[in-house]
């Protein structure tokens, strides 16, 4: 049989590579501190993508859905819950401030500070879980703290308030609860938003 040249000089070229043993390239792991020092790049490159400048990995948050309607990135609905919400815990803090400061006949600033504690505590767990995305920019313990630090600054507003109008214009205090109440929750959520979560 007559093979033409072309043919048979692929034929010697295929038989040469296969012929040609295969070269075995080794990679060397690297030493330990050369891989913790991968690793610890690895660690910072993810949590630069991560969600806050305190967490340590990517965060996914449930949607937030109320009555079958997702509302995770409306704004308006999560604001409109927040003041449902908000006026939920106002409940909780009057009848609070009512109890201690009229059935117990405890000085209208202590039962002040009494109920809007009780109130806040309330008001950060659902907020959480119907408003907020609790860890989203900072852990557990630094994002309660922050939640204490703005709900001080809150109650130091709501107690002023309450001086002015108890104390110098001697409204009734039950009243002058529910209007400070009314002027405390803007601070509360604006400072929320922007600070803590």
């Amino acid at each position: 049989m007559n093979i033409p040249e072309t043919e048979k000089k692929k034929r010697e070229q295929e038989g040469a590579q296969q012929e040609l043993p295969r070269a075995e390239t080794k990679v060397e792991p690297p030493s330990a501190p050369l891989a913790a020092a991968a690793s610890e790049q690895q660690t910072s490159q993810h949590e630069t993508t991560s969600s806050g400048p305190d967490s340590g990995q990517e965060k996914h948050f449930a949607p937030k859905k109320l009555f079958g309607i997702d509302y995770t990135d409306n704004e308006k609905i999560k604001f409109l819950v927040y003041l449902f919400i908000g006026g939920t815990a106002a409940l909780v803090e009057w009848t609070f401030f009512w109890i201690f400061a009229h059935v117990f006949g405890i000085h209208y600033q202590i039962a002040t500070a009494s109920a809007f504690t009780l109130s806040t505590v309330y008001h950060y767990f659902l907020g959480n879980i119907l408003v907020f995305n609790s860890g989203a920019r900072y852990r557990k313990g630094k994002e309660f703290s922050l939640v204490l630090l703005v709900s001080a600054i809150g109650l130091g507003l709501n107690m002023l308030l309450m001086e002015v109008f108890v104390g110098f214009m001697h409204w009734h205090p039950m009243l002058s609860k529910m209007l400070c109440s009314a002027l405390v929750v803007f601070w509360n959520y604006l400072s929320r938003k922007k600070w803590i979560f």
